[in-house]
């Protein structure tokens, strides 16, 4: 019978498995990294995890622990595949726990294992580079096509002094962002109650089944998706 427990050697697929676990059972998330190394934090998280159903609280992952992570106990690499907690999202640590939550379920509903954040929220010079640098990929046309009245302000200011040096540019767009507002320019600049990530569409391997996935998920706010916005664009309440 094997009995997971604090220093363990040899069982690194299952400790990995204990840790994705606790990471998607465990709210808020401990955000263990999964390498297969039974330290103290992981002794920690499964300590927290036993109290909180009510078992003996002593860090050691034996039959019942594992039942209440709703797994069987592991003798020989059982441990189930294609769960939640195993998927990996590069860049996690740059969205919140809920964010995490939600699209590890949109990938595993969508039978996909990996996806990458490609943006977040932004200041007002990281947004004015990133407008700059998509104008600059996918034309103005497009660009306005995306943003609304303030964005296209901000746009605006690229056609009138696209003449001159990158660096010049962006610092000119970002003085019509602090003028018009960040919130009225992308919801990546604002503070509303909305947590706004983009997942890069190179890191998904299906999108018509990623897309549909993210469409039934009734916790995403709202989404964006290629070729309309140059990433996975979601929009979650915080």
């Amino acid at each position: 019978m094997l009995i997971l427990k604090k220093g363990i050697q040899g069982h690194t697929s299952e400790v990995q498995a204990l840790q994705q676990l606790l990471n998607t059972k465990l709210k808020p998330s401990p955000n263990l990294k999964a390498r297969g190394i039974f330290g103290e934090d992981t002794h920690k998280a499964v300590v927290t995890f036993q109290k909180s159903k009510g078992l003996e609280p002593d860090g050691k992952v034996g039959p019942k622990t594992w039942t209440a992570l709703g797994q069987p106990l592991p003798t020989s690499g059982n441990v189930k595949a294609g769960l939640p907690n195993e998927i990996v999202i590069k860049g996690a640590s740059r969205i919140s726990a809920k964010s995490q939550r939600i699209l590890k379920e949109i990938l595993q509903a969508a039978g996909l294992t990996y996806a990458e954040i490609s943006s977040v929220v932004r200041d007002p010079y990281n947004q004015a580079r990133v407008m700059y640098d998509n104008i600059r990929s996918h034309g103005v046309a497009h660009q306005k096509d995306l943003y609304g009245k303030g964005g296209d302000k901000v746009i605006d200011v690229y056609v009138a002094n696209k003449s001159k040096s990158r660096a010049d540019v962006i610092k000119l767009m970002e003085a019509k962002i602090k003028e018009v507002g960040p919130s009225h320019v992308s919801n990546h600049a604002g503070t509303s109650g909305f947590e706004t990530f983009d997942v890069a569409p190179s890191s998904i391997k299906d999108r018509p089944r990623f897309e549909k996935a993210v469409k039934a998920h009734k916790e995403v706010h709202n989404s964006i998706f290629p070729p309309k916005d140059p990433g996975y664009h979601f929009e979650i309440a915080k």
